[in-house]
Formats: structure tokens, C-alpha cells, sequence
């Protein structure tokens, strides 16, 4: 039989307990809540610089990599080079220039390179130099400077149209190659002249001085051949709509020459170069200036690089920042988080 002041004794929550625990797991809900954004904005922030110095990093080092080879040709500085590269108008596309081994553009405006818009105020820098990775030897007292051809110690990976750069220590020269067996399996290399090539040799001669169609006849009896490198850095925006850095290079497409540009590193913004000058021969820089302020181009034995690298992401910053960059103070709204890299590299060939 159920005891009746025993059931009546049984009571749940009033309504005044039931809003109090309400009330204290809402605040408990608010602190796990704070938490967890808090940890989310301190993620996303962590992840956008994580990003940012990795970009950085990688676009310093593709930089630095390529330019303190400026100059380079296989040997000695002081070898008299040959350039004998030209197109049917008999003149020289300025990518293919390489008695200016650095060059480039200030404060940008309006440039396009191939199919990419060079982001306005930005910088642009140029290096050539002979690659050494991929070269070949030469074979000893086999070169026949009459029927324009030399061969390597073993089979190369070179093709018809590659542009390439012979030496001995004594003399360098710049051709193209004309050979129309390209399937990687000989050891022969040949500089003649034709229209085998868009750009061609304008003698098959590689001496110095290059006198345009006879020459001057030398023969490379030991030596290297390598093949040259132009490279033209600049920022520009990528088919994402996002700002990036391209390389672009020459192209050799079965014999016809010409460049494309590739995308490098995403999320680089603004690139800004200084020269450094030494006119003292002190092999110290006795300034830095814009490249349209260089005295001679012979004289610039350093390159400053100043990189602003931006996040992908655009929720990052809560208001604006600040950042030193190009002399200025400039400050951004638009909620990406940017840093500044900024490193000197020294032009090894012109120390």
C-alpha cells in the first residue's frame, strides 16, 4: 500500500531552480564557445604565417638560387665571349643579350609579359647564366671548325634549338644548336648556320670578334658546353585572382625559340630590387639604388630583394596592420596578414 506522505514529499526542480540551471550552463556554453574562437582565430593565424614564411622561403630561395649565378659562363670571368645568336633581321632578342648577365625594370606600369599583367609598382629582375647541371665535356682535340661541329665525351641531352654557351677558359661562346638528330643518343654537337632554327647562328664560326656572315675561325680542342639560362622574375596575379611570383624563361619548341612564364610561389604581392654598386673595386657595395639609377651594370656585384607575401586567406587580420616595406609605411584593411622578407645576395661571379 504506497504511503501517502511519501508521495506527496517526492518534488521535482522548481521553475526558479530549473532558470538558474539555465542560466549557468549558457555561461558555461559562452566559455567553451569563447574558447573554441579563440583558438580558431589564434589556428587561422597561425596557419596564414605558417603559409606566409614558407612562401617566403621558397620564393627567396628559387631568387637567391638563380641570381648569384649571374654572369657565370663555365669558367673565367675574364674569357673573351662570342655571341654569334641571331634572327633572320640579323638582330638579337634582348632575352638572348647576354653581355648584360643582370637587368630589370623599376616601378612597373602598364608592362605584359607573355600573358601576365606585371603588377603595377612592382619590380622586375633578370639574370643569365650557364647552367652547369646537365652539361658535357668536351672530347679532346675533336673539334672541326670547318663543318661547325665538336663532339662530348658522352652521349648529351641537348636538342635542336637549345641555345648554348662552349668554353675553354680562353674563349666562350654563345650559339644555338642545329642538329636535327635529337634523339638523345649523340655525342655530337653542332653550331652551323640556316634556317633550321628560328633564331640561328649568324656564322658557324665561334670566334671572337664575330663578324656576321664569315667570323672569326676557332677551334675548341678541350673545354665545356652548358646550356644558357635567361630567367626573368615578376609578380603578377595568377588564374585564381591571387597575387604570385613568375619566373619566366626561354622555350625550344623543336627549334623554335622563344619564352613562357611559370608560376613559382602563390601569395606574393609586391617584389622591390636594389643594386648594390661597388665603384671603389673594394668588392663591397658602396650603395644601392633602383636599376635605373645603376652607373654601369659591370659595377653591381649585390642584389637586394625586398618580398611582401600576403596570406590566401582574408579573415585573418581584425583590423589594419602596418608593415615597413619600400621605404614606407604602408597599412592594409582587407583582413589578409602580410609580412616582409628582405635578404642581400651577393653575385658570386663579380666578387
Amino acid at each position: 500500500m504506497i504511503n501517502k506522505r511519501q508521495f506527496y514529499s517526492q518534488k521535482g526542480f522548481s521553475l526558479i531552480e530549473l532558470m538558474i540551471a539555465l542560466v549557468i550552463g549558457l555561461i558555461l556554453i559562452a566559455g567553451v564557445l569563447q574558447v573554441f574562437v579563440g583558438s580558431t582565430v589564434t589556428y587561422s593565424m597561425q596557419s596564414g604565417l605558417s603559409k606566409i614564411q614558407e612562401n617566403g622561403r621558397f620564393a627567396m630561395s628559387f631568387l637567391a638560387r638563380d641570381l648569384r649565378q649571374a654572369g657565370f659562363s663555365g669558367c673565367s670571368g675574364e674569357s673573351t665571349i662570342a655571341n654569334t645568336l641571331r634572327d633572320a633581321s640579323g638582330a638579337l632578342p634582348s632575352y638572348l643579350d647576354f653581355t648584360a648577365s643582370v637587368g630589370g625594370v623599376d616601378n612597373v606600369a602598364g608592362l605584359v609579359l607573355g600573358t601576365n599583367t606585371v603588377a603595377p609598382g612592382s619590380d622586375v629582375v633578370e639574370v643569365r647564366y650557364a647552367d652547369s647541371a646537365g652539361g658535357c665535356d668536351l672530347s679532346i682535340g675533336d673539334h672541326n671548325a670547318n663543318s661547325a661541329q665538336f663532339k662530348c665525351q658522352k652521349n648529351h641531352n641537348f636538342v635542336k634549338g637549345d641555345i648554348l654557351v662552349v668554353t675553354d677558359c680562353k674563349t666562350t661562346a654563345i650559339f644555338q644548336q642545329t642538329n636535327v638528330n635529337n634523339n638523345g643518343t649523340v655525342a655530337t654537337v653542332n653550331h652551323n648556320t640556316g634556317n633550321s632554327t628560328d633564331i640561328g647562328n649568324c656564322t658557324k664560326f665561334l670566334g671572337s670578334p664575330v663578324n656576321c656572315p664569315t667570323g672569326t675561325k676557332y677551334e675548341f680542342n678541350s673545354g665545356s658546353v652548358l646550356r644558357m639560362v635567361f630567367y626573368r622574375y615578376f609578380v603578377a596575379t595568377n588564374s585564381l585572382g591571387e597575387p604570385a611570383l613568375f619566373r619566366q624563361s626561354v622555350s625550344n619548341n623543336a627549334g623554335v625559340t622563344g619564352t613562357t612564364a611559370d608560376e613559382l610561389v602563390e601569395g606574393i604581392e609586391d617584389m622591390q630590387i636594389l643594386y648594390g654598386e661597388d665603384t671603389s673595386g673594394d668588392g663591397n657595395a658602396d650603395y644601392y639604388v633602383p636599376f635605373d639609377e645603376v652607373t654601369d651594370d659591370d659595377d653591381i656585384i649585390s642584389i637586394r630583394v625586398s618580398l611582401l607575401v600576403r596570406s590566401i586567406e582574408d579573415s585573418i587580420v581584425q583590423g589594419g596592420q602596418t608593415l615597413a616595406f619600400n621605404g614606407a609605411n604602408p597599412t592594409f584593411n582587407d583582413g589578409h596578414l602580410r609580412k616582409v622578407f628582405t635578404t642581400t645576395i651577393a653575385l658570386r661571379n663579380r666578387l
